[in-house]
């Protein structure tokens, strides 16, 4: 049986399962093939990490189980300009406020904001509803505190796993605006977390951020929440070079793996 578990450290994932089993009994053929596809992912996502790194780049990740808050990290405090991950949570906490009325006041940019990461369709909400607090007190909710004076902000990836927590408490609801919200982040413009993880029945609500030009703001940034019959987890992966989806995908894809293993092995 599994003896105990746990979770990563600054500087690669530890992940480390105990097996307590009597001398005579012989080996779980189950718990024997999650133990070779703990270690298998471990491995790709160790040399992944690795091959970013002595590139000369930043690379940090983090799975947070939003059943019981162990994480799998990688220089997950690291902050990096948010880029259009902000839009998702930003549209989340504005119907989660506002309702029927966002949706009926609001609808198309929300949508043209999350699915397509319109720029001008984000900045006419912002405009529009400049001095709101909805999204303050969203991350506030999430220990993650985000200063959207300039419409953008900083985050680490355990900032934005924790805003996708909060948001996935709402998102989960049977609120009609919950299911209109669900059903557009499932599928977002360039977000790796859907096509890695939205597979054998899982379920994905995600939103990608990107940007490269100026040193101080290239970024690449992907974040969500997964839901698999086994549980669910918030995700996040962030690396200081400017639209590099390949980096990206090369970390998340073992992760994903990784994180599904712990799941099962629960």
């Amino acid at each position: 049986m599994i003896g105990s578990q746990v979770s990563g450290t600054a500087d690669h994932s530890t992940m480390v399962i105990v097996q307590d089993t009597e001398a005579e009994d012989a080996p779980d053929p189950e718990t024997t093939t999650l133990e070779q596809a703990d270690g298998q992912a471990k491995s790709e996502l160790d040399a992944a990490v690795a091959a970013v790194e002595e590139a000369g780049a930043d690379i940090s990740y983090i799975v947070l189980n939003l059943e019981n808050g162990q994480t799998i990290e990688h220089n997950a405090d690291r902050a990096y300009y948010s880029a259009s991950t902000i839009k998702a949570p930003f549209c989340i906490s504005l119907v989660r406020a506002q309702g029927d009325a966002a949706r009926t006041n609001y609808g198309g940019l929300i949508t043209s904001t999350i699915v397509n990461s319109d720029n001008e369709a984000y900045r006419t909400l912002r405009e529009r509803l400049y001095g709101q607090s909805f999204f303050g007190e969203l991350s506030a909710q999430a220990g993650a505190p985000c200063d959207l004076t300039h419409w953008y902000c900083d985050y680490s990836v355990r900032d934005l796993a924790n805003i996708w927590r909060v948001c996935a408490d709402w998102l989960a609801t049977d609120d009609p605006c919950a299911q209109w919200l669900r059903d557009m982040l499932g599928d977002t413009l360039n977000s790796r977390v859907d096509d890695i993880a939205g597979i054998d029945q899982a379920s994905t609500w995600s939103k990608a951020g990107w940007f490269s030009g100026e040193a101080r703001y290239n970024v690449t940034f992907d974040g969500g929440v997964v839901n698999t019959p086994q549980g669910s987890y918030a995700i996040a992966v962030a690396t200081n070079r400017g639209s590099d989806f390949k980096s990206i995908e090369s970390v998340m894809r073992p992760l994903v793996s990784l994180a599904n293993a712990r799941l099962s092995e629960a």
